[in-house]
């Protein structure tokens, strides 16, 4: 689960920090957020996304509050406080403010972002519960929210894009789901993990749109990222089979992200 990082960067244009996240005074927008967020966190490991459940109304609150904390990063004439999703957003944002000491004199602070997580784990939840249209809404709203400039993406975001193509595959919209997965597999710097979830998730969306050639590629696509998955390996089987007339089934295209501390 997640881990709160201590590392605070004093702008000095010799200094270059390490990535990291540290706590910001009391009293911050975020502050409340980013507790409802670790509690969430707690209980997912206890039962899955439906573990979410009471922590639906405050990570929906608090999703609600991202736009006044964004505009709270850098008030006043304290420190710049930067909202970063994981550890290279941290690591860009301490570098860019390091870039604009020697105009500013205020030293950064990296936060960790809440705003994805809740975002994320709100989506996940409404999938879960079969509720895909409540999903795509709180899905939205995260992928909107501002980025380090230069990250491409945050630690979570492939997850909202992941979980919002399922929302699609949920509503039976197999091309929306197609196109997500599809914009997802081309963000640059994806790790192999999440590239191989895009690849086997757009291979079953091609399989739903009878497009059974380009989901095979996509599907040996994703074992090239990720030898040996087992769940790439049965589609491959699914699609032969499908070829030789043998009866169609669900593609199973639900949920795609296990729960934080799930086997």
């Amino acid at each position: 689960m997640s881990k709160r990082l201590v590392i605070v960067a004093f702008l000095a244009a010799s200094l270059i920090p390490a990535p990291g996240w540290a706590a910001s005074d009391p009293g911050h927008p975020w502050d409340k957020a980013i507790a409802v967020v670790h509690a969430t966190e707690a209980d997912i490991p206890k039962g899955g996304f439906r573990a979410i459940q009471p922590h639906v109304a405050d990570l929906e609150a608090a999703l609600a509050g991202a736009n006044q904390a964004y505009q709270a990063e850098d008030t006043g004439s304290g420190p710049i406080y930067r909202l970063t999703d994981g550890p290279r957003e941290s690591l860009l944002a301490m570098l860019k403010a390091a870039a604009d000491s020697k105009k500013s004199g205020r030293n950064a602070i990296a936060v960790e972002n809440p705003y994805p997580r809740a975002s994320y784990y709100l989506g996940a939840y409404y999938n879960e519960i079969g509720q895909p249209a409540d999903a795509l809404r709180v899905l939205n709203t995260g992928l909107a929210l501002p980025t380090v400039e230069g990250a491409k993406a945050g630690e979570f975001q492939p997850l909202l894009i992941t979980e919002k193509a399922a929302a699609y595959a949920g509503m039976k919209r197999w091309q929306d789901a197609f196109n997500t997965y599809n914009d997802g597999a081309q963000i640059k710097g994806l790790d192999a993990r999440n590239l191989a979830r895009m690849l086997r998730g757009r291979g079953a969306a091609l399989t739903e749109l009878g497009r059974l050639d380009e989901a095979e590629k996509s599907y040996r696509d994703s074992l090239v990222a990720e030898p040996n998955n087992q769940l790439a390996q049965r589609e491959l089987v699914y699609i032969q089979r499908l070829r030789s007339g043998g009866p169609g089934r669900p593609a199973g295209l639900v949920t795609p992200n296990k729960p934080p501390g799930q086997p």
